[in-house]
């Protein structure tokens, strides 16, 4: 008798494909986050300001708890470790920058800034996850026997930088 697993329809479809952030997915998930992020930036910076001041204003608002936890892990930082970041900021960038009416239609259209808090919010989400499970790899349990805050508190620091830098 041939033995059928019951849950393969979890993860053999679309939504699973986009949850799980799989190939073409994480690349449109960071853009989004980018771009959402470069919207902020580019509000909340005046019209004058240098171009280096946004760029790195725009860096350290995509990247910052990315980059703080894995050094505290003794890690490498996300945006080193993974290169489509740093494309999908520079991207975006480019876009608010040389493009600043993509910053009104993402503002006017309803539809377009729901499908960039979806993806702003799943790669965002994502980056949290994988940073706590990290910590909890490397961070020994003392009291349980499992780590409980540190890998919460890395979690925590991760959502603290970004809503800092918003």
């Amino acid at each position: 008798m041939e033995v059928v697993d019951q849950t393969e329809w979890m993860l053999n479809n679309t939504v699973s494909d986009f949850l799980l952030m799989k190939d073409a997915v994480l690349y449109l998930c960071l853009f989004g986050y980018a771009f959402l992020h470069g919207c902020k930036v580019f509000k909340a910076l005046p019209a004058d300001a240098s171009v280096s001041y946004k760029l790195v204003s725009m860096v350290f608002a995509c990247t910052g708890g990315g980059i703080l936890v894995p050094i505290f892990l003794n890690n490498i930082p996300v945006p080193l470790a993974n290169d489509a970041y740093p494309i999908a900021i520079i991207i975006s960038f480019a876009l608010h920058y040389y493009f600043p009416v993509l910053r009104e239609v993402a503002a006017m259209s309803k539809i377009v800034k729901v499908a960039l808090i979806i993806l702003y919010e799943t790669s965002r989400a994502a980056v949290v996850v994988k940073l706590t499970y990290a910590a909890g790899n490397v961070i020994a349990p003392s009291l349980f026997s499992f780590p409980l805050f540190g890998p919460i508190m890395c979690g925590a620091l991760v959502d603290a930088v970004e809503r800092f830098f918003q």
